[in-house]
């Protein structure tokens, strides 16, 4: 099911001063039935239809308006809209500027054994794993841009030459480390990494 609606900005007045403390309500009600009617209005611009029913209320897209002296304005327009829609049956998330140019946010991955994934804010985590008995160079799936902040490696063989091994990384790059083992017989090791 797709929610992807664009639609204009509308300023909807809302009238805060009613009831007066001194009117009569009866004589405010047709304010009062403006201002519903207007924040009604409002609530379903990124909503869908408030009310009792599965879904009612949630939202459809959120609407934005650029800043001044924001970087990131000039990339997608002046205003717009995120919203998701289904692709290949998976969700994903969209944004859509007030040209109606639509831009896929991704973040890039690959859940494969080695594999990678990139999370929002720069962090990438990496994970795989070798088979050594002394000196066995990994290549990360992707090059980190920037550092490799952290590297974890482990056993993960079950008979007794892992139990017995001692492994390490060493030669630690962006791109590649070596695993070191201490190990009478080949075996599998598995490593994470971070960075970004």
């Amino acid at each position: 099911m797709e929610f992807k609606q664009w639609r204009c900005l509308v300023t909807f007045p809302i009238n805060v001063g009613i009831p007066s403390a001194n009117n009569d309500p009866a004589d405010d009600q047709p304010l009062i039935r403006q201002s519903f009617s207007n924040i009604n209005g409002y609530v379903q611009v990124d909503h869908t239809n408030p009310g009792l029913a599965l879904g009612a209320g949630y939202h459809k897209q959120s609407t934005y308006t650029a800043l001044l002296n924001k970087p990131y304005a000039s990339a997608f327009g002046s205003n717009g809209a995120a919203y998701s829609k289904l692709v290949s049956g998976v969700s994903q998330l969209f944004f859509e500027n007030n040209n109606l140019l639509e831009t896929q946010i991704t973040f890039a991955n690959s859940i494969n054994n080695p594999g990678y994934a990139s999370i929002p804010g720069g962090l990438i985590i990496q994970w795989g794993s070798a088979t050594a008995s002394d000196l066995a160079i990994v290549t990360f799936p992707i090059v980190f841009p920037a550092n490799l902040l952290s590297l974890v490696v482990a056993h993960s063989s079950t008979g007794s030459e892992a139990t017995n091994a001692i492994v390490s990384a060493i030669n630690k790059t962006t791109s590649q480390f070596t695993f070191r083992v201490n190990a009478a017989s080949s075996a599998s090791y598995s490593y994470i990494a971070v960075g970004n």
